[in-house]
């Protein structure tokens, strides 16, 4: 069952469509891509907000997404959208190149995950201690459980509310600016031409290493609370630290400040009083940890020179670091680092885990599987030592068992094949198990049109039976002369 998610940031704008974490979002000020119900569904929605008193927001960003009811689609959604806010939040904190402070605060990139759905009257209206200026809801059509039709509204996936059609949704907190010349569409095409290498993080592109793309959006969520309106200087001293540990990848440990020192210098270099800045920053952080508050929030230069705020200058620095981090992080990518570090052993062994995994559609899983062997094809000719082919076998025989299961098997041939290949067990089969392989595989080289079902699950098949019998033809007639 598929239900239609509108996400809002009522407190941004776009002048035209973009693309963000594979996600497009609209202008509520153009509708042209949209139709009838949808296009009437995002006008009534967009009625829904507020600024202060009777000001309604003209033009706002948003994005329809129809999704599965599944928890994993719904999962992928709030975490694709949680991506989103912290990128928005991240490009309009950036300082002020002489006062440093941020641009604009994070509550602009406050967003709405709005779901049309019956809602409970009694969650949409009040009737103690409180006096109605306004319409009344009293004869609102209500079903036998109480519901009547609206929205089921989590702000930020954090707070939970509910509106019918005449609601107003006002900010929170109340004094958020609208920025005139803030424009996401452009912003965004301008940050990207000064900072390419955040061009990937735009992306719906998964790195290679995703526990440190997981990383840096945890870093950035932090850093962006530390831009929070809302906050005292303890408050963001403390989010910003949070900030920087998590981006550092720093351990729990009593050296804690010293790799904080070492990781900040690495990545910033040579620069004039940063180990001052570093020691202050850490010690205004200690003693908000440990004593809830510090006075020395100020930058202190010598003979009690107090210049710009430790957290000023701690944007500055973050977004330093998160520069060289991202730098390397893609220059690895781009290297196949982490596949250069994998044998063909482990890729074998990881198919095989892959392949038996029951907590992920067929699709998920040929999109992993597929991925090694590739790389199974691409390092097949560099030389390993302590390559079982029975791990190869293995996981010949675990990707037709999938074959099998999902029937995408277009011959009798080739049912017969991969059927009598299943049913070889046991010990001291080994040629039996070669022997079967080596007829697949004649078999499907001849054959790959006819069986290509336009998937890629027997080209990607082919492969990995092409590269296995690469790997065990010499064991094969081995055997078979000592028969």
């Amino acid at each position: 069952m598929k239900s239609t998610n509108l996400i809002f940031f009522p407190f941004l704008k776009t002048s035209k469509s973009f693309r963000l974490r594979g996600l497009e979002f609209h202008s509520t000020g153009d509708l042209s891509s949209f139709e009838g119900e949808q296009k009437q569904l995002i006008k009534n929605v967009s009625k829904l907000f507020y600024m202060r008193d009777n000001y309604q927001i003209d033009k706002m960003t948003f994005c329809l997404i129809c999704t599965d009811d599944s928890n994993d689609g719904v999962v992928i959604l709030k975490e694709t959208i949680s991506e989103v806010q912290q990128i928005l939040g991240y490009v309009y904190s950036s300082p002020h190149p002489t006062f440093l402070d941020s641009f604009i605060k994070y509550e602009s990139a406050t967003f709405y995950h709005v779901i049309p759905k019956m809602v409970s009257y009694f969650l949409v209206t009040q009737d103690f201690n409180v006096s109605n200026k306004g319409r009344s809801l009293k004869k609102i059509l209500r079903n036998e459980r109480g519901e009547v039709d609206g929205y089921s509204i989590d702000i930020n996936e954090n707070i939970s509310m509910s509106a019918i059609d005449g609601c107003r949704v006002y900010p929170t907190p109340p004094h958020i600016i609208l920025n005139i010349s803030q424009d996401i569409a452009f912003d965004l095409n301008q940050f990207v031409e000064v900072y390419p290498i955040f061009k990937f993080l735009f992306q719906k592109r998964k790195l290679d290493n995703s526990r440190v793309e997981n990383k840096i959006f945890n870093a950035l969520k932090w850093y962006n609370r530390s831009n929070s309106m809302l906050n005292d200087s303890n408050e963001t001293i403390l989010k910003l630290a949070v900030a920087f540990e998590t981006l550092l990848d720093l351990p729990n440990e009593p050296k804690l400040k010293d790799r904080f020192k070492d990781a900040v210098k690495v990545l910033v270099g040579p620069v004039n009083n940063l180990e001052s800045w570093i020691t202050q920053f850490y010690e205004a952080r200690s003693e908000i940890v440990h004593s809830g508050t510090t006075s020395k929030y100020r930058m202190n230069f010598e003979k009690g020179n107090i210049y710009h705020s430790l957290s000023a200058y701690g944007n500055v620095i973050f977004r330093v670091c998160l520069f060289a981090i991202i730098a390397g992080a893609e220059m690895a990518n781009r290297s196949n680092l982490s596949t250069l570090f994998k044998t063909n052993r482990q890729r074998f062994a990881e198919i095989c885990k892959l392949l038996s995994k029951k907590d992920q559609s067929y699709k998920e899983i040929f999109t992993q599987v597929n991925r090694e062997i590739f790389n199974l094809d691409n390092y097949k000719f560099v030389y390993e030592e302590n390559l079982d082919f029975r791990i190869m076998i293995g996981a010949v025989k675990s990707y037709s068992k999938i074959l099998l299961e999902i029937d995408v098997i277009k011959t009798n041939e080739i049912e017969i094949l991969l059927t009598d290949f299943q049913n070889i067990n046991g010990s001291g089969k080994d040629f039996e198990n070669l022997d079967k392989l080596k007829e697949i595989n004649e078999y499907i080289k001849h054959h790959i049109i006819e069986l290509e079902n336009g998937e890629g699950y027997w080209q990607a098949f082919k492969s990995l039976v092409d590269t296995v019998w690469h790997y065990t033809f010499r064991n094969y007639f081995y055997l078979k002369n000592k028969k």
